[in-house]
């Protein structure tokens, strides 16, 4: 397939569409101050709550569950936000940046690789489309589609 797509006049319009939005609205299609500072927040809470765990600070279950709640969440949000961000080159104007923090999939033991490969080729060619789309399928708590 490759970019066979990026031959069809429907691509073509709605490439020129996005790239006019930008252009009107001038904003930039790389992140912006608030996006790195959300991932500063995320980043905060999961080390210090992953800090806080290994201190031994406390013998408290709850706060124990809190810090381990905390550290699970900002590992995920963090990663997904960023690595997502980064295998669709929305992070940086380099390239090779983009590429290196793609790489944050693996601190969840997901290959970077592999999550690319399944989300372009399923996510994005049949998004939302029940037994075609692994997005849909393999999200059970999330309701992508009626």
């Amino acid at each position: 397939m490759g970019n066979a797509i990026h031959t069809h006049q429907v691509y073509r319009d709605l490439q020129q569409a996005v790239n006019s939005y930008f252009l009107n609205h001038k904003v930039s299609r790389f992140a912006n101050p608030s996006y790195f500072i959300r991932i500063a927040l995320i980043s905060m809470v999961t080390l210090c709550s992953y800090g806080w765990l290994l201190s031994g600070i406390t013998n408290s279950s709850l706060s124990i569950f809190l810090c381990y709640f905390l550290f699970n969440a900002g590992s995920v949000l963090l990663v997904v936000n960023l690595s997502h961000d980064a295998c669709h080159q929305c992070i940086s104007p380099s390239p090779a940046l983009n590429h290196l923090l793609g790489f944050t999939w693996n601190i969840m033991g997901i290959s970077r690789y592999l999550w690319e490969a399944q989300h372009h080729r399923s996510h994005h060619h049949y998004t939302g489309i029940p037994g075609r789309d692994v997005d849909v399928d393999e999200t059970f708590w999330i309701r992508y589609s009626p």
